[in-house]
C-alpha cells in the first residue's frame, strides 16, 4: 500500500534513474573560450651578482692575493645558461673550465590540456688539473613549485655516470585557462642564483582580435607580376610522370587543403588572404598560417606515377 511518503520517494527514484540516462551537459557553442598568453619572460628576476673575481677585486670573495686570476663567471639568458669557472691559487691553475646548458622556451600561446615539449642539451670545454676538484651543473624545469623529473646533470670530468648524459627532454600538460588564471614555468641551475629564468602566463578569452595576433609575418608580399611569374613557371615544368592535379598545376596551384580543423587562413603570394577550409587552393608562393587552435592538412600535387610515389 502507497503512503504519501512513499510515492514521494518512490518519484525522487525515477527522477534520480532519469537523469543518469541524460546526456552530459555540454557548453554552449558561444561561451567563452581561453587560452595560456605569455605575458613575461624574467632572466635573473632578483638580479643576482654575475661575476666574482679573486685577489682583491671583490672584497668579499677571495680577497688574498694568492687568489689572483681566480674568478667565477655567469652567462644567463632564456635560452641558455653558461658557467665560467677558473680556480687559481699561488698562480697555480686547479681549474679552468666552462660548462654550458641550452634549453628550449615554452611556447608564447597554449591551449588546456596541450602536451609541451622541453628540450635541454648540456656541454662543457677547458681541463682540470692534478689537486683540482671537478665542475659541472645541474640543470631543471619546474611547473609552478613542481620540478619536472629528472633533473640533467652534467660533467665531463666526473667518473659517475650519474653525469654522463648531456641532454633530455621533458614534457608537462598546460593546465585548464580560465578567467584570472595564472601560472608559471621556469628553468634554473643548482647552486647558480643568477641562471634562473621564469615565463609567466595568464588566461585571455580567444577573440578574434586574438586568434591571428601573435602570428609573425613571414615575408612581404610579393608584386602581382612576380606572383604571375614564379606560377607561370610552374605551369611550364610540369613533369609528364604526374598525373593528377595536373590541371591545378597549369595555374600555378600546388595542392588543396584536404582537412582541416580551428581557424585556418591563406596569405596569398600578392598580399591581403583568406579563409581556409576543405578544398581550398595553395599557390605557389602562398603562405598557409593558422590560428592558436587551428590544424590544416594540405596535399601536394606531386604523386609521380613512375616512381609510384604518394603525393606530399
Amino acid at each position: 500500500m502507497y503512503t504519501p511518503r512513499r510515492q514521494m520517494a518512490f518519484s525522487l527514484l525515477l527522477i534520480f534513474l532519469f537523469s543518469l540516462l541524460l546526456p552530459p551537459q555540454i557548453a554552449a557553442a558561444d561561451d567563452p573560450v581561453y587560452e595560456w598568453k605569455l605575458v613575461s619572460t624574467e632572466v635573473n628576476p632578483y638580479n643576482e651578482k654575475t661575476a666574482f673575481f679573486g685577489g682583491g677585486q671583490d672584497p668579499d670573495w677571495f680577497p688574498e692575493a694568492r687568489f689572483e686570476g681566480k674568478s667565477l663567471v655567469y652567462g644567463t639568458s632564456s635560452t641558455n645558461f653558461t658557467i665560467h669557472d677558473r680556480d687559481v691559487d699561488r698562480d697555480y691553475i686547479y681549474r679552468d673550465v666552462t660548462v654550458s646548458v641550452n634549453f628550449s622556451e615554452p611556447p608564447g600561446v597554449l591551449q588546456s590540456g596541450q602536451l609541451v615539449v622541453l628540450k635541454a642539451a648540456a656541454s662543457a670545454s677547458g681541463s682540470v688539473n692534478e689537486g683540482g676538484s671537478t665542475a659541472g651543473l645541474t640543470f631543471q624545469y619546474q611547473v609552478g613549485e613542481q620540478t619536472l623529473e629528472p633533473t640533467l646533470s652534467y660533467s665531463p670530468w666526473e667518473m659517475d655516470e650519474y653525469f654522463e648524459d648531456p641532454s633530455l627532454e621533458w614534457t608537462f600538460t598546460a593546465p585548464t585557462a580560465s578567467p584570472g588564471g595564472e601560472f608559471t614555468v621556469s628553468a634554473s641551475l643548482w647552486n647558480a642564483g643568477p641562471c634562473y629564468v621564469v615565463w609567466t602566463y595568464q588566461a585571455r578569452e580567444v577573440t578574434e582580435a586574438t586568434k591571428y595576433e601573435d602570428t609573425p609575418e613571414l615575408r612581404e608580399p610579393q608584386t602581382e607580376e612576380e606572383c604571375a611569374e614564379i606560377r607561370q613557371f610552374v605551369a611550364e615544368n610540369i613533369s609528364p610522370s604526374i598525373k593528377y592535379g595536373v590541371e591545378d598545376l597549369k595555374l600555378g596551384i600546388i595542392g588543396r587543403v584536404i582537412a582541416q580543423m580551428g581557424e585556418s587562413r591563406i596569405r596569398y603570394c600578392e598580399g591581403g588572404s583568406g579563409v581556409a577550409s576543405v578544398g581550398t587552393a595553395v599557390r605557389i608562393g602562398d603562405c598557409i598560417e593558422n590560428s592558436s587552435s587551428g590544424m590544416m592538412r594540405v596535399q601536394l600535387h606531386d604523386r609521380d606515377e613512375e616512381l609510384d610515389a604518394g603525393p606530399s
